[in-house]
């Protein structure tokens, strides 16, 4: 039986994934015998592992800023160091930011690995303001807790200025 507290039940398994470094990214394709390119398809500068896709590259680096800026005044700049403060155990000091935190990070990573498997099968790519989008429509569909916390849709609408 799975421990409820375990990171796998607080996080998504996308995100479980990328903080294992298990998904199919070209470095680790390349190490299971496939001949595939070894440049990121996000940006074309540097290899394809899973801390330049989700964090250097120019493309996923200006998502994270973008919207975790918003809440944190220096934000982590690799993957393990964002998942591990999101993932310490004291109280916040404002719970709608730690849950928007955790909403971006994972709306990041889902969206950042949409991105590049479209590059990568499709000639379809997205602007990175996508992410504003699709967290407001998660936002939307959240309940606000009782009073006197207010609806998260608000509390992103409060902090988040678009670039």
């Amino acid at each position: 039986m799975e421990n409820l507290d375990s990171p796998s039940r607080i996080i998504p398994p996308l995100s479980v994934l990328i903080l294992r470094r298990r998904l199919p990214t070209r470095d680790r394709l390349r190490r299971w015998g496939e001949d595939v390119p070894t440049a990121c398809v996000l940006c074309s500068d540097g290899i394809e592992n899973h801390h330049h896709l989700f964090f250097e590259s120019e493309y996923s680096s200006s998502i994270w800023q973008t919207f975790a800026s918003q809440i944190w005044d220096n934000p982590p700049t690799d993957l393990h160091s964002a998942a591990a403060w999101i993932l310490q155990q004291h109280q916040p000091p404002n719970a709608n930011a730690i849950a928007l935190i955790k909403l971006i990070f994972q709306s990041s990573i889902y969206l950042i690995w949409k991105e590049r498997n479209a590059r990568n099968f499709t000639v379809v790519s997205s602007p990175t303001h996508a992410l504003d989008r699709l967290l407001r429509d998660r936002l939307l569909s959240i309940k606000p807790r009782p009073p006197p916390a207010e609806y998260l849709l608000r509390f992103f609408l409060l902090i988040y200025r678009p670039p």
